[in-house]
């Protein structure tokens, strides 16, 4: 919990602390990138089959006292989707890392999808897991955020919104 709270406050909220203007003119560096790299790096070891299993395992063998894989997805969709429950503008660094975020839960979904003929191609470990379908959960929950908060949006908010709620049918139903 701790550290999902670190990470909210100080990678998650736009790290405009990272954000040296001076800097970024004289040595040409491109601050969206830069962040982004970072904030993928760390999405990428939270939203992973690894870490959900993980959980899970801790849930298993320490009940009430595990921090729960629930209770970390709920901390991280909050601290990533805030403005959409909060009706506020969302800046390029926060469409960036909500892209991100996004496009790792896809990564799990599609990591186990049928070929056809009733035939399922694993990709990695290939023991049982409960990781695609939180991973699916949390897509369709966060579909639901989208819809309701894309309505009355700015324009750009709303275009983002629709744009990753169209990412999403088409990782959940393979439709867009």
């Amino acid at each position: 919990r701790e550290a999902m709270a670190f990470l909210a406050k100080q990678l998650f909220e736009t790290p405009t602390w990272l954000i040296n203007r001076d800097l970024i003119m004289r040595a040409s560096i491109n601050p969206q990138a830069s962040i982004g790299n970072v904030q993928r790096n760390v999405l990428q070891r939270i939203i992973s089959k690894g870490t959900i299993d993980r959980l899970l395992h801790n849930e298993t063998m320490n009940a009430a006292k595990a921090y729960t894989v629930t209770q970390m997805f709920d901390e991280l969709r909050r601290a990533v989707w805030s403005e959409f429950s909060a009706g506020r503008q969302v800046d390029i660094y926060r469409r960036n890392l909500q892209k991100m975020y996004v496009d790792e839960l896809i990564k799990i979904v599609a990591a186990s999808e049928p070929v056809g003929l009733g035939i399922t191609i694993r990709v990695g470990n290939p023991l049982p897991s409960d990781a695609v379908a939180i991973a699916r959960l949390q897509l369709f929950e966060l579909r639901r955020l989208l819809q309701s908060g894309a309505q009355n949006a700015h324009a750009l908010t709303r275009a983002h919104a629709m744009d990753m709620i169209a990412q999403i049918n088409q990782a959940l139903e393979g439709k867009k």
